[in-house]
């Protein structure tokens, strides 16, 4: 199957920094409790065992994951009216609104998409904007993460590549 790439959809980006019951990956790599925010991955327990009626419909297709998360982490025990519950239906229908919609924004009125860069642009200072998923009533369109990182990655790969805003594809 073949995909013809759009360059009009829209993007959007977030990060993952809540902290509850369900950061699993977090607690994997042993990160001490005063190094604050969430791990790479952890978003992944609050998708992937979800007991919701609009998730049940997202996560049939990683039943894989879904029986290694709940053997292994018991996802299952955190209940729907804790604090970890209501983030994990929340971030659930992020995603199924995503899915259904093309867009998060049933859930998250203020969610602007990345800006695109156009043809002829490529030279142009690009720094997305994402949304800070943190908890419920707190997320917010940010561009305050990761900078030297993402000027790592992006200088790299203009060294061997050229322009990180329009990549070569053959």
């Amino acid at each position: 199957m073949f995909a013809i790439p759009s360059h009009s959809a829209p993007l959007y980006m977030y990060i993952f920094s809540h902290l509850g019951e369900l950061n699993k990956y977090r607690e994997e790599m042993k990160v001490p409790a005063d190094q604050i925010g969430a791990c790479h991955a952890d978003d992944l327990y609050y998708l992937f065992r979800c007991v919701t009626a609009s998730c049940k419909r997202l996560v049939r297709m990683f039943n894989e994951f879904l029986i290694l998360s709940s053997s292994i982490y018991n996802t299952d025990a955190v209940q729907d009216h804790t604090e970890t519950g209501r983030f994990r239906e929340y971030l659930c229908n992020l995603w199924v609104n995503f899915a259904r919609f093309g867009n998060p924004h049933a859930t998250i009125v203020d969610w602007t998409p990345v800006e695109r860069v156009t043809m002829g642009d490529e030279s142009a200072s690009f720094y997305p904007a994402a949304m800070n998923l943190k908890d419920i009533g707190d997320c917010k369109m940010t561009t305050d993460f990761f900078y030297e990182r993402f000027q790592f990655w992006k200088n790299l790969y203009e060294k061997f590549n050229g322009t990180h805003l329009m990549p070569k594809v053959e």
